[in-house]
């Protein structure tokens, strides 16, 4: 009996084994296709993802490079035409069409108003007023220094004629400064002249004028050419650069002729 007890004990020992073992195959093989089925499905959503990616990658660029060629022909017919507005006012210049060139002007930029959008303009406006104004005021002083230094020469050349002492000569050269400051007109047209910063500045800075009223002899354009109107306009604004002792740019836009003014 004690043999027989043995041996069954010894069966159900292995048995148990072989079971265990079995279990933890079996264990095994779960983890393993678990495992493997969430490596598949990450390599299945990295696909997923990759494709998505992509998609996304292609629509953005087609749709950059729509707004690119959009955004290019915007800017051509822009150009084109301010093109054409520079060409319209060009033409209207040669053409001695001042008001259609005016209202060329106005058609392209607005006019000024009280909107917000023009507020920028209006404080750069009154900036280039207060600018003009002590320019005005400098040029006039300069002037005036410059006048009342040719009426201190003529004082004391006038005064060394009389064979005057150097005490004398200094006396009447003081007194020939002062009394020309104290009676000089453009000091006083400062405050008196009305209108905008511009025209009074053009009137003090322009004060000794010429009128250039019909072509140089010595200009002898081809065919019997004559200059248009605003060269002539140009040309005697500049003739009264050179008498008020002025320096200036002419500015006109291209093709106008400038070279020859």
């Amino acid at each position: 009996c004690v043999a027989v007890y043995k041996h069954d004990l010894s069966c159900r020992c292995c048995c148990c084994c072989r079971y265990k073992q079995t279990l933890d195959l079996q264990v095994q093989q779960r983890q393993h296709e678990k495992w493997e089925r969430l490596f598949i499905e990450r390599v299945q959503y990295k696909k997923v993802v990759a494709d998505r990616f992509i998609m996304f990658r292609d629509m953005h660029l087609t749709r950059n490079k729509q707004l690119g060629r959009l955004h290019e022909r915007l800017s051509r017919e822009l150009n084109r035409q301010r093109m054409d507005d520079n060409d319209r006012r060009l033409e209207a210049l040669k053409a001695n069409d001042f008001e259609a060139y005016k209202e060329l002007l106005k058609q392209t930029y607005g006019p000024l108003s009280d909107d917000d959008r023009f507020a920028e303009v209006e404080r750069f406006l009154q900036e280039t007023e207060e600018y003009i104004n002590k320019l005005t005021k400098k040029l006039v002083q300069y002037k005036a220094e410059e006048q009342a230094g040719e009426a201190v020469q003529e004082a004391i050349t006038e005064a060394r004629m009389l064979e005057l002492s150097e005490e004398e000569v200094k006396a009447r050269a003081t007194a020939a400064q002062q009394e020309h400051m104290a009676s000089n007109d453009l000091l006083t047209q400062v405050h008196t002249l009305g209108g905008d910063a511009q025209s009074r500045f053009t009137q003090l800075a322009h004060n000794i004028r010429e009128k250039v009223t019909r072509q140089p002899a010595y200009l002898k354009p081809p065919k019997a050419g004559k200059l248009r109107e605003y060269q002539m306009v140009g040309l005697e604004w500049m003739v009264s650069l050179y008498n008020n002792k002025l320096n200036g740019i002419l500015a006109d836009e291209m093709g106008l002729g400038k070279t020859v003014q």
